[in-house]
């Protein structure tokens, strides 16, 4: 998922209209968007099997007796009764782990049943909970079925690819849970499990985002059924192309039309279930970008209509900033999301900015489609290799001659330049025009919105939008541009520490200690420079810790050539053991601590290093979900009273002296197009690439300058495109550009 890479793939309801989608840190809890955007839960990570059930989470054998004999009279072959009671799996977004719900079956096609959870209410006395956004009723499932066996079913198999059989006969889950046979059914059919899911806006009306829809292996492994998972929120206001639009500025009253926002999060899922097949492991970008295709291939989005019409795509209007221009049909502005985004990078920005991952990527296979046609998108979809070497493969399959990385450059500046080359303006600068405008798009990036250059640095494969301006921050035309002067970083800038001082450990008040707070996808270091004593040298310290056991782990590192490689030191407490699907980047680092320890002291031998000054390291990788074992110790890691050989190396009352990493990695490249585009469409639009030397800077003016730009149009945007070919590098590049003297924002 996206959101929870370690589950499944599923797919933001912020993507269709009105309030379309997702937000930013700094929205959260100053605007409350209406009802909460979907967000998609993109690539399955749970298809490591990581995804778990607690046997206190079944249910009860008086709960499934009566439902096992009507498993045990299914044929194969054939879908229960309507009205078919059944407990199934879902996945429990807050506490990372899988519990059971009571469904009924309301549809059945010839392709998929849907399953309506008994309870589709939100806890106490939501606002939610008034008798129509929280009621699927079965001509809502009836339709649904419609629509996928005579539309989602036959395109997306002629378009990607058809699912195995999964017949429910291998349930890895029905030991000690359920009868064995509970789950089987006809294993062409895909179970669709319609249900509240509980996610932070579960929890919460003012969380910005909901998880509309996913696909779970975890739970497809469980049940041994092709599953995917759809939420049950209004579904009248979210179904059709005409729903009811009764939108209003409060979070709990509002319930404004999104056309065929549930039949696109179907569309959506379906392709991740697809692709779970078809390619394993596919990196999130491209899953995600094929699977908010399919939404469009089926007819199910907008993809060109802007933030002034209905029905606008919230995925593409995040990613582009419309969202923060109020209109009739934005009627609550969304100041998160922009094009300052990764297209390669899933969460560059965190997690309240997903939505706007969706649209960078949503854009970008949407000129992929425009190009190549329906043929290369199903070769993308069933390609082995995954990210940008796979698609690299099917573009040279297709002899287009392009590179990956010309294509991100060509994408970069066709989302700012399409709208006005579609207005017909024309377009000067590069010889091919249809380079930039895609047939299903009429995109323009919102050049006033903050968001579309305020990180500092510019995203791996992603670009910063900065609109040239003067000192008091008014935008340039073209003809007031009299000097340009760019200057890329050539390394990242180091990581901080992030690591903390906690000033009252758990049963050590008053006593501090040094702690890698809990969180998922860690891979936090401190590192320092010791000197290790000739003799029997030994290193000593006194630790507790909670890590999820044989999943996350906690290292002490030695470097004896300045941190090009790592050892990682064993003792007794250490570890070589991990579950099979653990990640295999911390895998590579054992041994290590898993597991839950209170307060003890360690020891470890160093007298492979005696006489000598080494790199000493504590290390602390988590993977996504579950943090900790749920028992009396508190997930982290604490470390105290660090000593070589008796002498002090930290106390724990501070991180003096401690480094996140002893060198940063190096900037590959920077790329620096301009735009200028006419606000009136008196002229032509411009496009040209900045000359950018081998130390990343480049200075213009005068006649070079003007004949990138010329005098006509009213703004000039820079896009300033970090390269990064190894979708390795997740930190955004530093650079600096001043025009007219003036520091631009953004880098």
């Amino acid at each position: 998922m996206a959101l929870v890479v370690v589950l499944a793939a599923a797919l933001p309801a912020t993507a269709l209209a009105d309030g379309g989608d997702h937000g930013e840190g700094n929205a959260y809890g100053k605007h409350k968007i209406k009802n909460g955007d979907q967000i998609d839960v993109g690539n399955d990570a749970a298809a490591r099997g990581k995804l778990k059930v607690a046997k206190k989470d079944a249910p009860t054998p008086a709960q499934v007796q009566t439902m096992a004999a009507a498993a045990a009279t299914t044929s194969e072959l054939q879908s229960p009764p309507i009205g078919t009671q059944r407990f199934w799996p879902l996945v429990d977004f807050n506490s990372g782990g899988a519990y059971f719900a009571q469904f009924t079956l309301q549809s059945v096609g010839d392709k998929i049943e849907i399953w309506v959870a008994d309870n589709l209410n939100y806890p106490g006395a939501d606002c939610r909970n008034d008798g129509q956004r929280n009621v699927v009723t079965t001509p809502q499932t009836e339709y649904m079925v419609g629509e996928f066996d005579g539309n989602m079913y036959p395109l997306e198999s002629q378009y990607f690819s058809v699912p195995p059989s999964r017949d429910g006969a291998n349930a890895s889950l029905a030991p000690g849970f359920v009868p064995t046979g509970y789950f089987d059914g006809p294993g062409d059919k895909v179970v669709t499990l319609v249900a509240n899911i509980r996610d932070e806006n579960y929890l919460s009306i003012n969380f910005p985002s909901y998880v509309a829809g996913y696909h779970s292996s975890g739970i497809n492994t469980f049940v041994d059924r092709n599953v995917m998972t759809i939420d049950s929120f209004d579904w009248v206001h979210r179904t059709g192309a005409n729903p009811p639009n009764e939108p209003t500025t409060d979070v709990c009253t509002s319930k404004a039309a999104r056309p065929f926002s549930y039949e696109a999060t179907f569309a959506h899922e379906y392709q991740h279930l697809l692709e779970f097949w078809a390619s394993p492991g596919e990196s999130t970008w491209v899953n995600e970008g094929l699977s908010d295709f399919a939404m469009g291939l089926l007819g199910y989005s907008a993809t060109e209509k802007t933030i002034d019409e209905l029905g606008w795509e919230g995925h593409i209007q995040t990613f582009l900033g419309w969202r923060l221009k109020q209109t009739p049909f934005n009627q609550i502005p969304q100041p998160n999301g922009g094009p300052e985004n990764s297209l390669t990078a899933w969460d560059d920005q965190g997690s309240l900015e997903t939505v706007a991952d969706y649209g960078a990527t949503y854009t970008f296979h949407e000129l992929l489609a425009h190009r190549y046609g329906s043929s290369f998108m199903s070769d993308l979809h069933n390609e082995d290799v995954n990210g940008i070497p796979g698609l690299q493969k099917v573009l040279d399959k297709y002899l287009t001659g392009k590179s990956a990385q010309e294509l991100f450059h060509e994408w970069a500046a066709m989302v700012a330049l399409d709208r006005s080359l579609d207005n017909g303006v024309g377009l000067r600068g590069k010889p091919r025009q249809a380079d930039y405008q895609v047939e299903s798009l009429h995109s323009a990036v919102y050049w006033e919105n903050p968001q579309a250059y305020s990180s500092a640095g510019s995203p791996p494969n992603g670009s910063d939008y900065v609109a040239l301006r003067d000192g008091a921050g008014a935008f340039l035309t073209a003809g007031q541009v009299k000097s340009l002067e760019f200057k890329g970083g050539t390394t990242h800038l180091l990581l901080p520490v992030t690591w903390q001082v906690d000033a009252n450990p758990p049963s050590r008040t008053g006593n501090p200690a040094l702690l890698s707070p809990a969180g998922d996808n860690l891979n936090r270091t401190i590192l320092r420079d010791v000197a290790v004593p000739a003799g029997a040298p030994s290193l000593t310290f006194e630790t507790r810790y909670g890590l999820e056991s044989l999943w996350d782990y906690a290292f002490v590192q030695v470097s004896t050539n300045n941190g090009q490689t790592w050892t990682s030191l064993a003792n007794g407490n250490t570890t070589t053991a991990h579950d099979p699907d653990a990640s295999p980047a911390i895998v590579a680092q054992l041994p290590g601590f898993t597991g839950d320890a209170d307060w003890h002291t360690e020891t470890f031998d160093l007298s492979a290093y005696a006489g000598t000054s080494v790199l000493l390291a504590f290390r602390n990788m988590t993977d996504t979900n579950t943090l900790g074992n749920g028992g009396a110790i508190a997930a982290g890691v604490w470390v105290d009273n660090i000593a070589i050989n008796g002498q002090s190396v930290s106390d724990g009352s501070s991180l003096d002296g401690w480094r996140s990493e002893v060198s940063a990695p190096a900037v590959h490249g920077f790329t620096v197009q301009l735009v200028g585009i006419s606000s009136t469409g008196s002229a032509p639009s411009i496009l040209s690439q900045v000359e950018v030397n081998g130390s990343f800077a480049a200075s213009l003016t005068g006649g070079k300058l003007r004949r990138l730009i010329g005098d006509e149009v009213d703004l000039v945007g820079a896009i300033v495109t970090y390269d990064e070919p190894t979708e390795g590098i997740t930190r955004y590049a530093p650079y600096e550009l001043k025009v007219n003297g003036v520091l631009q924002p953004g880098g």
